[in-house]
């Protein structure tokens, strides 16, 4: 629906064999798809088997500079933008590592750190994935310009998490409870 009211770009960062594309979805609304680099997708293999989980989430930021492609991509989508969107915490390190001041609103469909804790096993390696994912989400929200959560309870717990007022958040339920 942003479309309708100015272009929107979105930059996929996917995985490692897919084929980069650029594509246009509907009117004034085109997708960048980037894959991941052979050296990025091994590194969130290794990671993702050494926790026995999927943590390709997390890596997908956390060593970004590993695909270089998408933050030349990210460069391009940003200019002349009047802002952008983080549909999920991960990859704010990008909107950071290329310094982009331009405001960020951040759409947190989870408390991305709950779901994580329930998830990640109880050891050394999983406490610091959590800690990364705890730290990336906190970081999210008191950066963002504008926070959407699908919830009350999630605007309320992360906003206690980062220390942010309940002023900053706008929910927009999706029909779930």
């Amino acid at each position: 629906s942003l479309a309708r009211w100015r272009p929107v770009e979105v930059v996929a960062l996917v995985d490692f064999g897919h084929q980069p594309d650029r594509q246009t979805l509907a009117p004034h609304l085109t997708q960048v798809v980037v894959p991941r680099s052979i050296a990025h997708h091994r590194l969130g293999e290794e990671l993702s088997a050494e926790a026995r989980m999927p943590v390709t989430d997390l890596v997908a930021g956390s060593h970004i500079e590993l695909t270089p492609t998408y933050l030349q991509a990210v460069t391009e989508a940003a200019h002349g933008a009047s802002a952008l969107i983080l549909a999920e915490p991960y990859l704010l390190p990008v909107v950071e590592h290329l310094g982009l001041d331009l405001p960020v609103i951040y759409d947190a469909y989870n408390v991305e750190a709950t779901l994580k804790a329930g998830v990640y096993p109880d050891t050394e390696l999983g406490r610091d994935l959590l800690r990364q994912v705890e730290e990336v989400e906190q970081r999210a929200v008191a950066s963002a310009s504008q926070i959407t959560t699908c919830s009350e309870a999630d605007a309320l717990a992360l906003g206690t998490a980062a220390h942010q007022v309940a002023e900053r958040f706008t929910v927009i339920a999706n029909g779930t409870t």
